[in-house]
């Protein structure tokens, strides 16, 4: 593989060569994405994270992506079955996903309506530094959401949103710090 520098200048300082310089002209440089933060200070399980970096990349396997590939006959959504499932729609716009989400949001008093995956991605973003709390339960509610889309498909078994919540606070719980276990206590 042949890889162009910018020629010696680029790499030579003060008349010797330069790893600094070397290392830079090598180096790939992305955009970062806003919602990095989100992920890299989040204490929710590993498993969660995994599934809500999926999620916002929009690399989960769900049913309109299937369908392109014709791995599946119907892309109707299996926790609702009144539209279409992609990631936007199984994880806020599905009236399952909102019942979860409407008791998240009141267990830490934010009145704000349930909106879809980008607006609540952006939303974390902002709120990042001020609620630790927040960011672990959007991932683990993504996540729980997930794996009860998972069971109804493969196991013809789907639990009521309330138990899904009762998970959810349950996994928030172990992780959170004393003060958040307090506002997590209904």
């Amino acid at each position: 593989m042949v890889v162009n520098v910018g020629g010696c200048s680029a790499i030579i300082q003060n008349g010797k060569f330069s790893i600094k310089k070397m290392y830079n002209q090598l180096r790939v440089t992305y955009t970062k994405v806003p919602w990095r933060r989100v992920f890299c200070r989040n204490k929710a399980s590993p498993k969660a994270l995994f599934i809500t970096w999926l999620a916002a990349w929009n690399k989960l396997l769900t049913r309109d992506k299937l369908l392109v590939w014709k791995m599946v006959t119907n892309n109707i959504c299996s926790l609702c079955g009144a539209a279409p499932e992609s990631v936007e729609h199984l994880f806020f716009v599905c009236a399952y996903a909102k019942g979860i989400w409407s008791k998240v949001l009141d267990i830490i008093q934010f009145r704000r309506p349930v909106a879809g995956f980008k607006s609540k991605l952006e939303w974390a973003v902002k709120c990042e530094r001020k609620h630790q709390l927040y960011l672990m339960l959007f991932a683990e509610s993504v996540y729980h959401i997930w794996i009860e889309r998972n069971s109804k498909i493969f196991k013809e078994k789907v639990r009521t949103p309330a138990a899904v919540f009762r998970d959810i606070l349950f996994k928030v719980a172990v992780r959170a710090n004393a003060d958040q276990q307090r506002m997590l206590m209904v």
